[in-house]
């Protein structure tokens, strides 16, 4: 966060780490931070409030079949990177698509801080054309990761 220091002219670097908010952290993923600074020469009050939009990894989905058919199984791969300094437990992934198998819900392993979180997912789809795969990944510690990949069925 950076304050305005009316004294010297100059932007106040000050920084938040994410070990002391991250638990308070809702699944909007907003943020207010307010700083109260005391300038002691002076006995000067200073405020400063900003509001932050924290930014969720995106959830990338590859599909490793050269071609997608009807009544065929679909091999796609859900991966992203954490982020956060603590490991993701208690996880799991939902992957929907009109004109697929119907949605699927699957338990993630633990994924370790700063590391890559990938799941297998396989889908049968009943209908030729365009699809759009839609994936959410949950977890208590990091909220709305998203993605979506389009698959031409033949």
């Amino acid at each position: 966060m950076h304050c305005y220091s009316p004294i010297t002219g100059r932007l106040l670097a000050i920084p938040v780490k994410a070990v002391s908010y991250i638990d308070h952290v809702t699944e909007a993923a907003m943020l207010k931070v307010s700083i109260l600074m005391r300038d002691t020469q002076r006995d000067n009050l200073y405020v400063a409030q900003e509001t932050f939009r924290l930014r969720t990894p995106d959830l990338n989905i590859k599909c490793y079949n050269s071609s997608c058919q009807v009544d065929r199984e679909v091999t796609l791969r859900m991966s992203f990177s954490n982020p956060l300094d603590q490991p993701l437990t208690q996880s799991y992934l939902y992957v929907e698509s009109a004109g697929a198998d119907d949605p699927r819900l699957l338990p993630v392993r633990s994924t370790p801080a700063a590391c890559e979180m990938t799941c297998d997912v396989e889908l049968t789809f009943q209908r030729k054309g365009r699809h759009l795969i839609y994936a959410n990944f949950f977890c208590k510690d990091l909220h709305n990761a998203k993605g979506v990949f389009e698959v031409y069925v033949q």
